[in-house]
């Protein structure tokens, strides 16, 4: 899919996670905050991107991909790897060996930086034959939540970048600043709390362009996520 595609895809799938409430289709959430507001999570999130994958009928996709390379992430020193996990790709193919054409991540609230950055090694030194995506996923936010999580998204892109770019050297492998794959962050915020947010579902997008080239950016100590530059939309309201 190229970024419009898959923005109606996760616009789509963010609006089927809240358009009956306390679950999305047959699947009842059923963990909630501590007013009792029903809490969609990464496997939520999961399903719902599934099942608006089954509805288009001609898109193949797997969930807990295991990545193609092994890595170790571990703060010591040591020689084990393990395969990691995609959180959710779309293939080319109905085979599990398939060309991956979008790699995606998910991550929810508030995670530490060496959790999201992670993530950001997975999709550095994984290919995807059309782009790669982090989707993030807020219960509730205002705009210090947001800005919150960017920065620390900010600071986990260097860390895996720089991890990545010392991996690369020493194994003589492809330089992560030549990645021709597209980027986008997803900021999925199912209650948008304040006035201007309604307690409503919003989906905030920022397209960050060729990925090789936001890495460079990175390199160079840009913040490249930026409220400024995120799209948000209002989704469906969660009662409707």
């Amino acid at each position: 899919m190229n970024p419009n595609e898959f923005r109606d895809f996760v616009k789509a799938a963010s609006r089927r996670a809240v358009l009956c409430p306390g679950r999305i289709g047959g699947l009842v959430l059923t963990q909630t905050a501590k007013n009792r507001e029903p809490r969609i999570r990464e496997p939520e999130m999961r399903h719902a991107l599934a099942q608006v994958a089954e509805l288009m009928g001609d898109v193949y996709y797997g969930i807990e991909v295991p990545t193609r390379g092994t890595y170790r992430f571990v703060p010591v020193g040591g020689e084990n790897k393990v395969s990691a996990r995609h959180d959710f790709v779309v293939l080319q193919g109905a085979s599990y060996d398939a060309v991956r054409l979008n790699l995606v991540e998910l991550k929810k609230d508030q995670p530490g930086i060496p959790a999201i950055s992670k993530d950001f090694q997975k999709l550095i030194r994984e290919s995807a034959e059309h782009g790669k995506s982090m989707l993030h996923i807020c219960h509730a936010a205002n705009r210090r939540t947001v800005n919150s999580v960017l920065k620390k998204y900010n600071d986990a892109l260097y860390a895996a970048l720089t991890k990545a770019r010392q991996y690369a050297t020493e194994h003589k492998l492809q330089w992560p600043l030549d990645d021709a794959s597209w980027f986008t962050l997803f900021i999925f915020v199912v209650r948008k709390r304040g006035r201007d947010g309604g307690n409503r579902p919003w989906l905030c997008e920022q397209r960050c362009g060729q990925f090789g080239k936001v890495l460079d950016r990175v390199a160079r100590g840009e913040m490249v996520f930026q409220e400024t530059l995120l799209e948000c939309d209002e989704v469906a309201r969660a009662d409707a």
